[in-house]
């Protein structure tokens, strides 16, 4: 092992999950050999094991800590105190996460200050790596195209990326479906094409904070979340079905343990919120808004303003 420990800075979840999984297959580790902590949570007992403890059995394993700039200062300056020591059955890798400032991470003061920061910087255990720009968005879609095993031309690369946000989750997303346009279009013996009606499938709703939608549901604001609605195209019943779709089914994930999800600290209360009877109430209702309007008994707008109603009943705090 290479390495004693590293920091990973990076504003961007999928990129920082491609960072840190290459990271642990260069220096050998296996998928199972993988634990993940969250710093909203705290340090567990269970990680303190792992990184301290010298197993009988040599058993090396490597320790995620996700958001881990959520972690208290006092937990830090213990981990400092303990990563001066060699752990040589684990490797401990520190996700520093959050938006940038000025192309610069924005991290706590007291976190630079660490001695193990300053010797994670020293020994080069310190990669920073900054989300997406327009040109790095378009080498992502190029590299999902391959990758995928589809030809995309320079024009609809261009068409595409345009309307994508520079998230590289989003744009993993909507790449794996275009994959799936582009094998039911191509004729057989063919490699997959993305034509120009490809760009007409990427569906993203720019600025539109689906947590700030399901706040002031939670809160009971129907008005404040209407007005979030109205701004955004007139059609919106469908695209926002979808949003909450995706979220219902990260909500259900984080209750069950399946994944830990990006904002994993705002969805685990949500999720604790609703529990599974109230993700089921989610599905009904979000199936019923769908089926009343396609079979015509009731119009967008009347749909719309039930699915509301009966959201914000959900989210809103039990008493």
């Amino acid at each position: 092992m290479n390495t004693g420990f590293l920091f990973c800075v990076c504003p961007d979840a999928a990129l920082l999950k491609d960072t840190v999984n290459a990271f642990f297959a260069s220096e050998g580790y296996a998928s199972s050999d993988r634990l993940v902590f969250w710093g909203d949570e705290g340090l567990s007992p269970r990680f303190w094991e792992a990184l301290t403890l010298q197993g009988l059995v040599s058993a090396h394993k490597c320790l995620t800590v996700r958001n881990a700039q959520l972690l208290p200062a006092e937990t830090w300056k213990a981990l400092s105190k303990s990563l001066g020591h060699p752990h040589e059955q684990a490797l401990p890798v520190f996700c520093l996460e959050g938006p940038w400032e000025k192309g610069r991470p924005k991290l706590p003061a007291w976190l630079e200050k660490l001695s193990c920061t300053a010797f994670a910087r020293k020994k080069r255990w310190w990669k920073e790596i900054p989300g997406l720009s327009p040109s790095s968005l378009r080498d992502r879609l190029r590299a999902k195209a391959s990758e995928l095993g589809i030809s995309i031309a320079p024009n609809i690369l261009e068409q595409v990326a345009r309307v994508l946000p520079l998230d590289a989750s989003a744009v993993d997303s909507e790449m794996a479906k275009l994959a799936l346009y582009a094998a039911a279009t191509a004729a057989p013996g063919t490699r997959p094409t993305l034509d120009s009606g490809a760009a007409a499938l990427v569906s993203h709703t720019p600025e539109f904070n689906i947590f700030e939608l399901l706040k002031h549901m939670q809160r009971g604001e129907n008005s404040a979340a209407w007005d979030m609605l109205s701004s955004q195209q007139a059609d919106i019943i469908f695209p926002l079905l979808g949003l909450l779709q995706r979220e219902a089914r990260l909500l259900w994930q984080t209750l069950t343990n399946e994944a830990q999800p990006r904002d994993a600290g705002p969805r685990k209360f949500l999720a604790s919120q609703l529990g599974f009877s109230g993700l089921i109430k989610l599905w009904d209702a979000m199936h019923e808004a769908s089926l009343s309007i396609k079979s015509g008994r009731k119009q967008d707008s009347q749909a719309l303003d039930e699915l509301i109603a009966q959201v914000s009943l959900l989210f809103r705090p039990r008493r």
